[in-house]
């Protein structure tokens, strides 16, 4: 008796877990995020070391008040600095 609840326990719990799976699709827009203060040297060096070229993908500008706005509650001041050279694919 002990094992048939178990196996309708698991049987139960398999059936929420499936039942709760919402497939989620990827955008098949690529996006850079390059930092505002990257010279356009620095810009180009970052799109060959990504492999990419602006007519491929959405390039996004982060500024330095952008990484204030969303960081300030996370790191301090010193660590956000002054200046954006950060650069994401």
């Amino acid at each position: 008796m002990k094992k048939r609840n178990l196996i309708a326990a698991l049987l139960c719990s398999a059936c929420l877990v499936a039942g709760s799976v919402n497939p989620v699709m990827a955008d098949a827009a690529r996006v850079v995020t390059l930092g505002a203060d990257l010279t356009d040297a620095q810009k180009q060096t970052m799109m060959k070391y990504f492999n990419v070229s602006s007519d491929q993908v959405q390039i996004m500008t982060i500024t330095n008040q952008d990484e204030h706005n969303h960081l300030d509650n996370i790191a301090p001041q010193s660590q956000i600095g002054s200046r954006t050279l950060a650069a994401h694919m």
